[in-house]
């Protein structure tokens, strides 16, 4: 049912129907139809050729430039205007400034309720913009932002209360031409597109926007966030991809004159910008910056010095007004760096620093930073210094690089690890901290194998030589600070340069190396105040060699290499090598020296020394050089022990012991040198030239004893010579007139021997003072007064009485085992021999056939009744040892008469031989000849070499040929023996 209250009350209408039909009502409908009709008239057909005519007249005299418009439409009921085809020429004929292909603007009917403009919508379709730079301040659009007088009227500060709900640009593009760079600069921006929403200058509702384009030269930019011009900020996420770098090259230049060839950059920025406040905010949060595929050359290079693969920085906060930078990381990948040092000094990659004079200091507020890490990974660099000759070519390779905690505090230290190849060979690890103000570094040294061959020319540059190869090893703890005093540094572990090799650059022959250089326990400081101190618990100087050479002027190769052929200098610096002490270099420096080494010792040494100034040539070399010199240095007290032992080739040993005290400034030392078994027959070219005759035969030992207290030197030469033989006489110019083969003669002991003992003594101050000519000075005059040689039996001399009993030891008839009372006379040799080193034993093993003939036959039947028994065994599945099976007298006549069968084949029937009769037919059925004979005396003599065996060395006892008769024994001892002989 109906409601009664919500029926129309019939009244009413009939009212309005009345007022309707009304003659007044149709005067009025037909006036508000007239008035749409002319406005529809005006807007759609009038207005929009004078809004044309007008807008392009209008806009051509305020810009000063032409102006065409192609169409103009107006939609008078939707307030939309369309303008087609605009066109605003340049100052110059013909030349482009601004074009658009469609604008439309569509005015909003909220005007009239606002009574503020609002425009509803703004579209610009296909605009493009025509830039050209003339210089640095004057453009082709300057002339208009230059300010025009404007009439007097009161000041109004209010801002324009102008809406515009939409504006957006499709399609733009705008191109730039930069004359003011040096040279003509493209750059344009194609498909340009932006939107912007609610754009007022007093709303209190934020607009927004957004905007995109692509770079011709490659790239893009995006751009979107919000606004308000009321209250003057502005936000924007903006967003660039793969921007080219080349096309931007020439604005670099007031930075740098380094050469853009290729890269492009990124960057996603979250930023805000408020206007409202003093200063200026601009602020920015989680953004990121970055770089790909750099190439930057110098200046007139084709080839880039410095590229990266890929570079991001990763920015937390950035704020302009606070002056205040917060990156969490920078991470640098595949960076590369080529650089030159020129014979001038100077570095080619410098001509990256900007040019002309350095800014002026601004006064304003520093800026804070802090950089959570800097990460360079996989990267390289080279470098190459023209001042040395030959220059100097160093690389890192794999080189990566950590630094954490960076900031504007340059007191607080900072985290570092860095990890490379160096010189494409082994690797290098550093870790630690730097402090920048004042400088301190600490780090932690990790180098293996690393070839530092790069580096040689920096410690062969002033040498007539180059380094071929050398590696080094060190693991250590690095040290430097920037002290108010003077900089201090360290370096404490241990350091190891190996596998060197040294060639001389005018022979271009190998001359010097080692294996292994090793100090550990290395503690070395450099203070400006207290000098230099270097201690080194344990130095190894390993599998070295060096080359000495004589060349046919008489002059040592080694002055040439270390004054690079410079003859006077050389002298000089020869000069000063021998006059200088360690006190003396360390006070010509300046700088005290303060030097400490533990322990050096010296592993498979060699040394070769050549000498073409005789004819023929001679070489020797010194091989198997080892030893040890105990803790010395600058500053000790205690004398090194010394020992030192070495071979020289073909020769017998040679050592070294004693005390040394090298590096104080009153040297000391008391050593004694002893070489043994050197071949003279080495030296005849040498004899031949100074004596007139050449050596066919005789070994030297030399025993040395030097002792130098303060400049004093005193030496005992002690010189052995056995068996020297001289040849025929060889007339030259050099040869001595002294009758050197009588002095000889007079010199030798009945066994050929000489031993003779040269003391000389001298001054160091002396400047005449020589130890080379002392000593052949004090052999001359020996030569001279020998009128007599020393002659003493050696049993004598050793206070050894009989000296024939101990000329031989005697064996059972038939028999090589040494009897028991050998014993002692073969200790009492050993014990003598042991007191005189330079004596040598021969051995000579002796038979007499009328003794040892019956008793090898008697020892034939026994090993043929033994190896009866071994078959008789054998058949009974037995294996045992021939040398433990004992025939008993029990089964003595039954292994003998088998072994009687096994020869004499008895006639069956016949009588049984007797137990003689069986072991003579045995005997006489051995063939006992001279071979056996021969080699029991062989036996007998190795019988006895074998009991010699660690009680003489072996190489002093020989075994020579056997004596198969007893002729020449004039004693009443066995002739079953052997005889001793000493040479």
């Amino acid at each position: 049912m109906e409601d009664p209250d919500t029926r129309p009350d019939p009244s009413l209408a009939r009212r309005l129907g009345t007022l309707i039909r009304s003659r007044r009502a149709k005067r009025a409908g037909l006036g508000v139809l007239a008035v749409v009709a002319l406005y529809a008239l005006l807007g759609f057909f009038v207005a929009p050729p004078v809004i044309k005519a007008l807008g392009a007249r209008n806009l051509g005299e305020q810009l000063g430039r032409p102006v065409t418009i192609g169409r103009v439409a107006l939609n008078p009921f939707t307030l939309r205007l369309e303008a087609d085809d605009i066109h605003v020429g340049g100052r110059e004929a013909d030349e482009a400034f601004v074009d658009v292909g469609q604008l439309a603007v569509r005015v909003s009917w909220k005007s009239l309720a606002r009574f503020a403009p609002v425009v509803g919508e703004v579209r610009i379709a296909a605009p493009s913009l025509h830039i050209i730079r003339y210089d640095a301040q004057r453009f082709n659009f300057s002339d208009l932002l230059e300010p025009s007088p404007a009439p007097a009227q009161p000041e109004d500060n209010r801002p324009l209360d102008l809406t515009v709900e939409r504006i957006e640009i499709v399609d733009g593009a705008v191109s730039l031409t930069d004359a003011a760079t040096g040279t003509t600069t493209e750059l344009a921006l194609k498909t340009l597109a932006a939107n912007l929403e609610n754009l007022s200058l007093v709303g209190a509702v934020p607009g927004s926007y957004s905007l995109s384009t692509d770079l011709a030269s490659g790239g893009s930019v995006k751009a979107d966030g919000r606004f308000d011009l009321g209250a003057r900020w502005a936000e924007a996420t903006l967003s660039v991809d793969a921007l080219a770098l080349p096309a931007i090259r020439p604005y670099l230049k007031a930075a740098t004159p380094a050469r853009v060839l290729g890269g492009t950059f990124r960057a996603s920025v979250q930023a805000r910008a408020d206007w409202s406040q003093t200063p200026f905010a601009l602020t920015a949060r989680d953004s990121t910056l970055g770089l790909n595929g750099l190439r930057v050359a110098l200046p007139g290079a084709s080839d880039a010095a410095v590229s990266l693969a890929e570079a991001s920085v990763a920015v937390t906060t950035f704020d302009l007004a606070a002056r205040r930078l917060e990156i969490s990381k920078v991470e640098v990948s595949g960076l590369a760096a080529d650089a030159v040092r020129g014979s001038n000094g100077e570095v080619d990659l410098a001509a990256f620093a900007p040019p002309g004079e350095a800014q002026a200091q601004s006064n304003a507020p520093a800026w804070h930073y802090a950089i959570g890490e800097i990460a360079l990974k996989d990267a390289r660099a080279t470098f190459v210094d023209n001042t040395l000759s030959p220059p100097a070519k160093l690389a890192l390779a794999q080189l990566s690089l950590t630094l954490r905690n960076v900031g504007d505090d340059l007191s607080t230290p900072v985290p570092v690890a860095l990890a490379a190849t160096p010189n494409a060979k082994g690797t290098l690890a550093l870790e630690g901290e730097v402090r920048l103000d004042p400088l301190k570094i600490d780090l932690k040294l990790d180098g293996t194998g690393i070839d530092v061959t790069p580096f040689a020319p920096y410690a062969t540059s002033d040498l007539n030589a180059r380094i071929d190869r050398a590696t080094l090893d060190a693991k250590g703890e690095i040290g430097f600070e920037q002290a108010n005093e003077g900089p201090r540094a360290s370096y404490r572990g241990d350091l190891a340069l190996a596998d060197v090799r040294v060639i001389n650059r005018t022979t271009q022959a190998e001359f010097a190396g080692w294996r292994s250089l090793a100090l550990d326990g290395l503690a070395a400081t450099y203070d400006t105040a207290k000098g230099v101190d270097v201690d080194a618990a344990r130095v190894v100087f390993a599998s070295f060699y060096g080359h000495v050479l004589l060349d046919e002027q008489g002059r040592l190769h080694l002055r040439d290499i270390l004054a690079k052929g410079d003859e006077s200098a050389a002298a000089a610096q020869s000069s000063a090598m021998d006059s200088a002490t360690p006190g003396a270099a360390v006070e010509a420096s300046g700088m005290p020296v303060r030097l400490h080494f533990g322990k050096l010792e010296l592993q498979d040494g060699q040394v070769t020394y050549t000498d073409n100034f005789i004819t023929p040539h001679y070489t020797a070399e010194l091989a198997a050089i080892n030893g040890s010199i105990g803790a010395f240095g600058t500053d000790t007290k205690t004398p090194a022990p010394i020992d030192v032992g070495a071979r020289l080739t073909a020769n017998g040993p040679i050592s070294i012991k004693g005390k040394v005290n090298p590096l104080v400034a009153d040297p000391s030392l008391d050593l004694r040198a002893v070489a043994r078994d050197i071949e003279l027959t080495n030296l005849t070219a040498y004899s031949t030239k100074y004596t007139g005759y050449p050596i066919t035969k005789g070994k030297l030992n030399v025993n040395l004893h030097y002792r130098l207290a303060g400049d004093r030197l005193k030496a005992d030469n002690r010189i052995f010579i056995d068996q020297l033989t001289f040849g025929p006489r060889v007339e030259n110019d050099t040869a001595t007139q002294l009758p050197v083969q009588l002095a000889i003669s007079l010199l030798k002991n009945s066994r050929g021997q000489i031993d003779v003992d040269i003391p000389v003594a001298g001054s160091l101050d002396d400047p005449q003072f020589s130890i080379s000519g002392l000593v052949w000075n004090a052999v001359g005059n020996l030569v001279k007064k020998a009128i007599t040689a020393p002659f003493t039996l050696l049993a004598h001399a050793l206070g050894i009485g009989g000296g024939e009993e101990l000329g031989h030891v005697e064996f059972a008839p038939g028999a090589a085992e040494l009897p028991p009372a050998a014993a002692d006379k073969l200790d009492t040799i050993a014990k003598m021999l042991a007191e005189k080193p330079s004596i040598d034993l021969d051995l000579i093993g002796r038979v007499d056939p009328e003794i040892d003939t019956p008793a090898l036959r008697d020892a034939v039947v026994a090993q043929a009744v033994k190896a009866e028994k071994l078959k008789d065994l054998a058949s009974q599945g037995r294996r045992d040892d021939p040398a433990t099976v004992v025939v008993v007298a029990a089964e003595y006549e039954r292994y003998l008469a088998d072994a009687y069968r096994a020869i004499a084949k008895p006639v069956p029937g016949a009588a049984k031989p007797s137990r003689a009769e069986m072991e003579a037919a045995l005997a006489e059925h051995a063939a006992i000849d001279l071979a056996r004979l021969q080699q029991l005396a062989q036996d007998r003599a190795q019988a006895v070499r074998t009991y010699l065996d660690g009680k003489i060395a072996a190489k002093r006892v020989f075994i020579v040929a056997p004596k198969l008769t007893p002729e020449g024994i004039d004693d009443q001892g066995a002739t079953t023996r052997v005889d001793f002989s000493l040479k």
